[in-house]
Formats: structure tokens, sequence, C-alpha cells
């Protein structure tokens, strides 16, 4: 429906699709149109995608991720994931989240998001490091302890004890400290066999030397 009308009109349809897409009982109607919206992601007008992309972001906050696993939303993002548009960097990794917090975390390591994901979490732009923190947080709540294992070699951890930090925002130190609990939890359970050595834990003393203090401190201070 997109192809055959001029640029400005086509601006104009998006639009108005992106505020059906705030509204989540009119979501599902939208699920026919990923295609198309994908396609639009993949273009070259940045007005286009970035109302395409509202509209996907907002399919996926409405736990329809589902249906965009089925499209080839997960190449756009990886392209876009490699912009230096920190719009495109935000709502990427808005959309990330969303699809982790539906469970999609086996998608996500297939496409290959993590690494780049892992890198915004150090990102100079607040909000950048805001939606990819709660990437990593949505991810180690409901990834199984293979894939939280595959995030782990990816050196999460190390980040994750850097953003406990004074200079950071609550929000984003609550949620490093979560995530590394979630992390830790896995853990727990992933070396269960003789002589029962978490072995995350090991890593989380490494790279944040006095990071358990650090957590509690944060965590109680921001509770």
């Amino acid at each position: 429906m997109f192809f055959h009308v001029n640029d400005s009109i086509k601006l104009e349809a998006l639009k108005g699709l992106c505020a059906i897409s705030e509204q989540k009982n009119f979501v599902v109607l939208l699920v026919n149109l990923i295609p198309d919206l994908v396609s639009i992601i993949d273009g070259s007008n940045k007005l286009h995608m970035k109302e395409a992309l509202r509209i996907v972001g907002n399919i996926a906050y409405s736990n329809e991720a589902s249906h965009l696993m089925q499209s080839t939303l997960m190449d756009s993002l990886k392209k876009l994931l490699g912009s230096k548009e920190e719009y495109f960097l935000k709502e990427c990794a808005w959309i990330v989240s969303n699809i982790a917090a539906d469970g999609f975390i086996n998608e996500l390591l297939e496409a290959d998001i993590y690494p780049r994901i892992i890198e915004l979490l150090t990102h100079k732009n607040l909000k950048i490091r805001r939606e990819s923190i709660y990437v990593i947080s949505n991810s180690t709540k409901n990834g199984d302890c293979e894939q939280i294992k595959q995030l782990v070699l990816m050196d999460v951890i190390r980040v994750l004890t850097k953003l406990i930090d004074e200079k950071e925002t609550a929000e984003i130190i609550l949620t490093s400290c979560e995530s590394i609990f979630n992390i830790l939890d896995r853990g727990y359970y992933y070396f269960c066999e003789p002589p029962r050595v978490n072995l995350y834990a090991i890593l989380v003393d490494k790279y944040g030397g006095n990071v358990y203090e650090n957590i509690f401190i944060q965590s109680t201070k921001y509770s």
C-alpha cells in the first residue's frame, strides 16, 4: 500500500498508522503491514524510516513480537545499529529491548545483535544507554542458562560492573545491578555440578573489585 503514493502522502499515512499503533487494542490490525514497514526501514527516506521504526516498536511493545520474527526485521535492526545516527540507535535498542522482553533471546543471538548492544551500554547518549541496559536486563531475566553463557562470553559482565558508578543515573545503576543478579542466579544453576563454583561470580570479582559492596550500596540507595 505504501509504494504507489508520493513521499508526502506516504509520510502522512505512516504518521496515521503510528498514531494507531500507540493504542494497544489496535496494534493487531497492523501486523499484516510488517513486511512493508520493514522495507521502509531498509530504505533511504529518514522521515519514513523514523515513523516505520516507531510503529514496529509499538508492535513489539504490545507483546506482538512473534509477528516481527516472521519478517527480516532482525537484519534491518542489525544494519541500523551500525549507524552513527543517535535517533536510530535509540529506537533500535528500544525495539530490541521489547523483543527480549517477549523472550526471543535466541533470535537476537542468531542475528548477532548483542555485541553492538553491549557496545552501546557505554555510549555518550544517555537515552541510548538507557534503552541498551533494558535489552540486557530483559535478556538476563528471560534467557536460559545457555543463552546467558553466550552473553557472558561477549564480556557483558565487565561492562555491567562499570555501569555501577556514581556518574550514572539511578535507573541505569539499578538495572545494571538487576542484570548482574540475574546472571549470577543463572550461574548458580548452570554450575551445579561439584565443585559448584559459580564462575560468573569470579568474573564479577575480577572486573568489579568491590562490586558486591557497590551493588548493595547503590541498590539500597535508590530502592
